[in-house]
């Protein structure tokens, strides 16, 4: 999510990738806003793999030292914008929690403890790697997990770069494949069905930073394909009308949009198991369909990835990594706010309250990046 965006070969600004990154937001900001749905798992894995296609693409020709010091003082250099409104959003989150538990009776030496344990594992980015405690901030561990993959980065990055094209692809095979036994192996030990188990197992294919990086390392492989064969537009510019491409890229990215909400709608757990099966292993089988959302905007010569690249998303996607960190304390303090005036919102009220919840994310994220912007 946070990388800067060059075109792959001008080495300008890919401004149709921002229009993806908004998608992929708003993806996940209407499933927390409404009700859980998938489209927001997908649009996770469409950050991680976004993320490690742009990394590739800016980094490839330059030479990283790697040392544990050096790939740390990157990672850090890679988050160092987003932490301050980490701790803020935290520090907002912890008061939300007392308040709460304080209002519902519960606020005892357990809830008190969890809290601060909880708050010692926001703080150094290291809530991700515990199964039993979520961040204060329920989106927070994607920036957990991603400080660990910008510090793997160097390490991986010239292997990627010196292989082949095709051994890129078979290392991308080969990661579903491990992916899939080791979820396989993990549900065994955790024990499938089991209501103590799910969390974990929940934990493991979506939170867990190592599972993590079949995404971010196929976004790499994904950035040597293109930056080598396939990405050979500018990305700017008008839409070439009678072109070629235009019908093969717009059925492609029709055909795209329909298996996504297959994949997001249909309940595959009746049918699969739960290894392999998208309700449980929240990573292997979005990892190719998010990559395919990368490379279609990235070229833009379909319909829907031209008219997608709008000013208006481009703006959002400019936006998308202060709002995916202040609209989940946004729209936990609006729903617990409800619950506690027993209201209950449905139709016109309840497009009312999320338009409100998204407009008090945009402009806090607004005034966030200019205060940062001034700042350095």
């Amino acid at each position: 999510m946070f990388p800067d965006q060059t075109n792959i070969n001008t080495k300008e600004k890919i401004v149709s990738l921002q229009a993806l990154r908004a998608l992929a937001f708003f993806g996940i900001f209407f499933s927390h806003a409404l009700r859980p749905t998938m489209w927001a798992t997908l649009s996770v894995s469409v950050f991680f793999v976004l993320s490690g296609f742009l990394m590739f693409i800016r980094y490839s020709e330059k030479e990283t030292t790697v040392s544990f010091k050096g790939n740390f003082r990157f990672a850090l250099s890679k988050i160092g914008k987003m932490y301050p409104l980490h701790i803020i959003t935290m520090v907002l989150a912890l008061v939300m929690n007392i308040v709460l538990d304080i209002h519902n009776h519960v606020m005892n030496a357990e809830f008190g403890m969890d809290l601060v344990i909880r708050t010692l594992l926001d703080i150094p980015l290291l809530t991700a790697w515990a199964p039993d405690f979520g961040s204060l901030n329920g989106v927070a561990w994607y920036l957990s997990a991603m400080f660990f993959l910008y510090f793997m980065f160097p390490f991986f990055k010239n292997r990627i770069r010196d292989s082949k094209q095709g051994t890129a692809v078979i290392k991308v095979l080969f990661i579903l494949v491990i992916q899939i036994i080791s979820y396989k192996i993990w549900i065994d030990i955790v024990g499938y069905g089991q209501v103590s188990g799910l969390e974990r197992l929940t934990w493991f294919s979506y939170y867990f930073p190592v599972f993590r990086l079949g995404d971010f390392v196929t976004g790499c492989c994904l950035g040597k394909i293109c930056l080598k064969k396939y990405c050979k537009s500018k990305n700017e510019g008008s839409l070439p009308a009678g072109s070629p491409d235009l019908l093969v890229y717009s059925v492609a990215e029709a055909g795209l949009l329909v298996l996504s909400i297959f994949l997001v709608y249909y309940d595959f757990n009746t049918v699969l198991p739960p290894f392999i099966s998208p309700g449980f292993n929240m990573t292997t089988v979005y990892i190719p369909f998010a990559a395919a959302w990368v490379y279609l905007f990235s070229v833009k010569k379909g319909l829907f990835t031209f008219f997608s690249s709008n000013r208006l998303l481009i703006h959002i996607g400019d936006l998308s990594p202060y709002l995916f960190l202040i609209h989940s304390v946004v729209t936990f303090y609006t729903d617990h706010l409800l619950k506690l005036l027993d209201i209950e919102p449905s139709g016109i009220v309840l497009m009312a309250v999320i338009f409100l919840e998204f407009a008090i994310t945009y402009v806090s994220a607004l005034i966030y990046k200019n205060k940062m912007q001034k700042a350095i």
